[in-house]
């Protein structure tokens, strides 16, 4: 479950039961986890709250963003690294700006074009 949800979300997903123990994860065997009690993420979330929490993994040094919200027995939390959240954020900056671009040509020339249709009539 975990596995199939995380890639839904395009992010790892973490299952932890109410002691902070891991229960699912989807990209890691629950061998080489720890308890995640002490993640401030997930102690919000343990708490009833969400939690959005920003840091480097320790494995990667990767600036990671965490989501946890209290489930039924738990808590679910997904990591997305920041990496992927900036490439399309420079895509959209992108896309955006070409845009923009292209509305002032068009601008440009429609103002040049009204400008010289009233030019000659004068």
């Amino acid at each position: 479950l975990a596995t199939q949800e995380g890639q839904l979300a395009g992010a790892r997903a973490t299952v932890v039961d109410t002691n902070g123990r891991v229960v699912a994860d989807s990209e890691v065997q629950l061998s080489a986890l720890e308890n995640e009690a002490r993640h401030p993420e997930f102690v919000a979330a343990l708490r009833g709250e969400t939690s959005v929490v920003t840091r480097k993994r320790n494995d990667f040094g990767v600036a990671v963003l965490y989501v946890a919200v209290p489930v039924s027995g738990g808590a679910v939390r997904l990591a997305y690294p920041l990496a992927d959240i900036d490439i399309a954020t420079a895509h959209a900056r992108r896309v955006l700006l070409l845009g923009s671009a292209i509305a002032a040509l068009a601008g440009l020339a429609i103002s040049w074009l009204a400008a010289t249709t009233i030019a000659r009539r004068a």
